[in-house]
């Protein structure tokens, strides 16, 4: 999983132009992985690509180049823009013709961390197989997981709606 980057950004690039074509709204990204650095089963949520550490979470860091190399790492000064042949690129501080990209979001799933610091002890621990007492407490964090898709979700909507002058009344949106 550490070069995970090339294929979720060829991925997410195909799936951003379909988006695109067929609503004119730029789809967000969501990345979901292990996180040493909190509690097992514990939930973290960050938005942003390069100005948020990848705390050396070597897939993440793949994502995030990957995604920067192509353009497609979202930020709130970025846009998303044609370029000819089906491919869409971000750039610029302005929202254009394509809208803004949305920010990455990551969700870190607490893994907890070995009691050793060193190289291999960490890649032992994340390589090991999960105790089930571990699996059940990863396990139990998806419903928290579930929740903050649902909310950020929600928070990207109303970014969306409030920039396009869109207002929400009693459940109706209103143009």
């Amino acid at each position: 999983m550490n070069v995970s980057g090339k294929n979720i950004s060829r991925r997410y690039e195909s799936f951003l132009i379909q988006t695109v074509r067929e609503d004119g709204v730029p789809s967000g990204l969501v990345v979901l992985h292990d996180e040493l650095e909190i509690p097992l089963g514990k939930i973290k949520l960050r938005r942003g690509g390069k100005e948020v550490s990848d705390k050396g979470h070597r897939g993440v860091r793949s994502v995030i180049g990957e995604l920067g190399r192509k353009g497609l790492l979202g930020s709130t000064e970025t846009e998303m823009k044609s370029v000819g042949d089906g491919r869409v690129m971000a750039r610029g501080n302005k929202t254009g013709r394509w809208g803004r990209l949305p920010v990455l979001v990551r969700i870190g799933v607490g893994m907890g961390r070995p009691e050793g610091r060193g190289k291999e002890a960490v890649s032992e621990f994340v390589l090991r197989e999960m105790g089930r007492v571990e699996r059940q407490k990863v396990e139990a964090a998806a419903g928290e997981v579930w929740r903050l898709l649902e909310r950020e979700r929600e928070r990207v909507e109303k970014e969306l709606m409030e920039g396009a002058g869109v207002e929400r009344r009693h459940g109706e949106l209103k143009l």
